[in-house]
């Protein structure tokens, strides 16, 4: 069960950089996000991200949107540090976590599985829905 008042997203210096949305419609806030690998950067872009997509869609894991970002627009992602997401299922404190690939809850967080990346570890439990603090440090599949 969430621990409602405790949980607030935390900043590590130079832990949180700046992103483009290259795609067509907003990213919203406390969302995992994926490198948008089809819009590198170049000249005066920024890396690109993007929701992950269903069933599987979670490679390049690179952190959770502190901001909107709108399509077309810049917005702040934490690739290091602490930020609220909600969890998809029941996810346990200490549990290590990945980016959500189930449809309507893409970019949540879920309880890691085998061969996925890790979007970082959960600070507190929660059920289904429910808000969980993310110690974001994304790492590859271990």
């Amino acid at each position: 069960m969430a621990q409602t008042g405790q949980l607030g997203s935390f900043f590590i210096e130079n832990g949180d950089l700046t992103a483009r949305n290259a795609g067509g419609t907003d990213i919203p806030a406390n969302l995992f996000v994926l490198v948008d690998t089809a819009n590198p950067p170049t000249g005066d872009n920024v890396v690109a991200v993007k929701l992950p997509t269903a069933a599987g869609g979670v490679t390049g894991t690179w952190g959770i949107t502190r901001t909107m970002i709108k399509a077309g627009g810049n917005g702040s992602v934490c690739i290091l540090g602490g930020e609220v997401v909600k969890a998809d299922g029941a996810i346990t404190v200490g549990d290590y976590v990945q980016a959500s690939d189930t449809a309507l809850k893409l970019g949540y967080a879920k309880t890691k599985g085998a061969g996925i990346e890790s979007g970082g570890r959960a600070m507190n439990s929660a059920a289904d829905g429910e808000d969980v603090l993310i110690f974001v440090n994304p790492s590859p599949v271990a």
